[in-house]
């Protein structure tokens, strides 16, 4: 059994029976292990089709889909239905064949940062070295992919691992089970439900097929509350089924849509606390309440990821005026470095589940997930910080997290990184922090060696 034919295996043993491809030569050899009776293989003449198609089906099968793409432009090409699958939390595995690993040193031209790709898109990324290794990375991939709410992850596949003989079925792993809400905190939904107050019940998600639906329209009823509607990535119709407004897209319309609502119940909807900024400031006392609690915030938000929240066992003397620090690449590490040295508190959000794994190892705190998503600074109690650090240098990306965070914590201070000076222009131009340049903090420190020795040697 050679690496492409334990793959294979592996993913229809973890119920990944379908595939939708867009291959080149690299991937032949995964190409005639699809063969296999079990997977369905669809060819499609264009990447971007390819993992649109595998967002469309998970998101009706309930369970994911594999796509198969060619080298890192062919990944390139399909990123944009990979981004609707990352926002819709649909479940993908995404294959993409690599040349062969002696290959990479001679710089063909089809090389490139596949995993740097991926990871715009990808909650989890990996690079198979071996064909022995292939069987246990698919099954670590489709465990994550699978896990609640979906992810989009990537393995890459290099030509001459696929190839090899030696590959081993990889054992199935299944995702942690989903946590259940408090008691509490259904018994404070209830309470509020009937204390005869304006309650909207705001769903989304999971709550918008058809037995949460039911379940809304019958606590409508016997309530009186209102039910609004917000995004989902699947939305049931046909007779029996209740039709929800959804809350207004322009901000002035959803606060005129919540006007003398005390009270907002979130069923699948928790991101709603970060994004409708004008709606939540027509629910001043709500806004306070869920700023103060985000224990309770994140109890509701029912990812089972163990990497996406911290451990309940965090000592929580770590997490009041501490540090969010965004990326634990080389800039992160040598910040997260001297804070240590400092005796400075802090929480890493990093996309990399491997880095955040590590960082878990060596008892520190950190959570995985991409920190423009307001899920993934509440997780890293953003409300409690006293500074956000984003070492990430996309200008667009940090101005939404600042965003983010401002409004869960309004007096919160910011650090930011910039690449570039049009980069860091923005960013000051807002006045969303304080900007940090590369080209200007390198130019500043050899300026000042230089000035330091010439001092000296001119003392001398």
């Amino acid at each position: 059994m050679n690496g492409a034919e334990s793959l294979v295996n592996t993913l229809v043993d973890q119920g990944v029976d379908i595939c939708f491809a867009n291959p080149g030569t690299s991937e032949m050899h995964f190409l005639a292990a699809l063969e296999n009776p079990r997977m369905r293989s669809v060819l499609c003449l264009f990447e971007g089709v390819a993992t649109g198609a595998a967002d469309g089906y998970s998101r009706m099968a309930g369970k994911p889909a594999a796509v198969l793409l060619h080298l890192g432009p062919g990944l390139g090409n399909g990123l944009a239905n990979m981004h609707n699958a990352k926002r819709a939390k649909s479940p993908m595995v995404v294959i993409v064949g690599g040349h062969a690993t002696y290959h990479n040193r001679y710089d063909a031209p089809l090389q490139s940062d596949i995993e740097g790709i991926a990871r715009t898109m990808s909650e989890w990324v990996h690079t198979s070295g071996h064909q022995r290794d292939i069987g246990r990375d698919a099954a670590r991939a489709v465990q994550v992919a699978r896990s609640t709410p979906g992810k989009v992850v990537t393995l890459v596949l290099p030509a001459d691992v696929s190839w090899s003989e030696g590959g081993v079925v990889g054992v199935r792993r299944e995702p942690a089970p989903v946590l259940n809400v408090d008691k509490a905190v259904i018994e404070a939904a209830a309470a509020t439900l009937q204390a005869g107050e304006k309650t909207v019940l705001l769903i989304g998600g999971a709550a918008m097929r058809e037995r949460g639906m039911l379940a809304a329209k019958r606590i409508a009823q016997a309530t009186g509350a209102t039910v609004l509607a917000t995004g989902s990535n699947r939305s049931e119709r046909g007779a029996g089924l209740p039709v929800f407004s959804r809350v207004a897209y322009l901000g002035e319309q959803a606060v005129a849509q919540m006007a003398g609502t005390q009270n907002l119940i979130l069923a699948g909807a928790l991101i709603s606390i970060a994004l409708n900024a004008l709606l939540f400031a027509a629910i001043g006392p709500a806004q306070s309440w869920a700023r103060a609690r985000s224990a309770w915030a994140r109890k509701l938000d029912l990812r089972d990821d163990p990497l996406a929240a911290l451990p309940m066992s965090t000592d929580r003397k770590l997490l009041s005026d501490q540090v969010v620090l965004v990326g634990y690449g080389r800039v992160g590490r040598h910040i997260a470095a001297t804070l240590d040295r400092a005796h400075v508190h802090y929480v890493v959000a990093d996309s990399n589940r491997e880095v955040v794994e590590a960082l878990r190892k060596r008892g520190k705190a950190a959570v995985t997930g991409d920190a423009s998503d307001p899920i993934v600074l509440v997780q890293a109690h953003i409300t409690k910080a006293a500074m956000l650090v984003v070492t990430t240098p996309d200008p667009v990306s940090s101005r939404k997290m600042v965003d983010i965070a401002r409004k869960l914590n309004p007096g919160i201070e910011a650090v930011l990184r910039s690449e570039t000076e049009d980069g860091a222009t923005l960013l000051r131009k807002e006045k969303l922090g304080e900007v940090f340049v590369a080209e200007e903090e390198l130019a500043t420190s050899m300026a000042r060696h230089v000035a330091g020795r010439l001092t000296k040697r001119t003392a001398h």
